[in-house]
């Protein structure tokens, strides 16, 4: 596996069309309102291999009861925590979910292997600021990708998700910036990141974002999306 697109739940996901197509697709928690879109519907229907990881606080239930996980080529679950770290409320449906194939989808968590770029906060003894962080650690020690391709990571720059929910309830920009954490702020998640990136030179990573995130790593090439007029630019 050379390559992986993850899409998270920011604004810019919008821009979807200008993600290209990667050997494996990871989607980033409650997934299921955005799905409705019908250029990231589209988007997804073209990937053989999907992975779909979750914090098992999030609001993803509508995923099993909309039948999602047998519209498009799910493979595996992952479950954004080492071992030692999965909560206890982890609901034991997840472990039982069907494919598309009709077969038990495999669960697992992140490896140990991520323990060495991962923070302690109030909650977690090891673990990164979001999922979506989470799922970058996951596609680079785990599936060692070399060409990761991220879109709807905003960072909570005055943007908010892209449907507007936390997956079931309505969240504006500021009950979205409200419900975070002390350790999971937008400023918090740009300095892991690209403290990340410089750690892992062998890897490309390209960015699509509504954020006024900087790098000056070679190997992070972000594009940012301003507003309705979808205009991009490298920064």
């Amino acid at each position: 596996m050379n390559s992986i697109a993850i899409l998270c739940r920011g604004k810019s996901l919008k821009e979807i069309n200008k993600l290209p197509i990667c050997d494996t697709l990871m989607l980033v928690n409650s997934f299921q309102n955005e799905l409705d879109n019908t250029d990231i519907d589209k988007y997804v229907r073209k990937y053989e291999n999907v992975i779909h990881i979750t914090s098992v606080g999030a609001q993803f239930h509508p995923m099993v009861d909309r039948g999602i996980y047998s519209k498009y080529n799910f493979k595996s679950i992952v479950l954004p925590y080492v071992k030692e770290c999965l909560p206890p409320s982890t609901p034991n449906f997840m472990f039982s979910i069907k494919g598309k194939d009709g077969n038990t989808l495999p669960v697992t968590c992140l490896s140990d292997k991520n323990k060495v770029d991962m923070v302690g906060t109030h909650r977690y003894k090891f673990t990164s600021p979001t999922c979506g962080m989470d799922s970058i650690l996951y596609a680079v020690n785990d599936l060692k990708v070399k060409e990761i391709n991220i879109i709807g990571m905003d960072f909570y720059d005055g943007v908010g998700y892209f449907t507007n929910t936390h997956g079931i309830k309505p969240a504006n920009d500021e009950q979205c910036i409200a419900a975070l954490g002390p350790d999971e702020s937008g400023e918090i998640m740009k300095s892991f990141l690209t403290n990340f990136v410089k750690k892992h030179t062998d890897v490309n990573f390209n960015m699509i974002t509504m954020s006024k995130l900087k790098s000056q790593s070679k190997n992070f090439n972000i594009t940012r999306v301003l507003g309705e007029k979808n205009n991009g630019k490298k920064t």
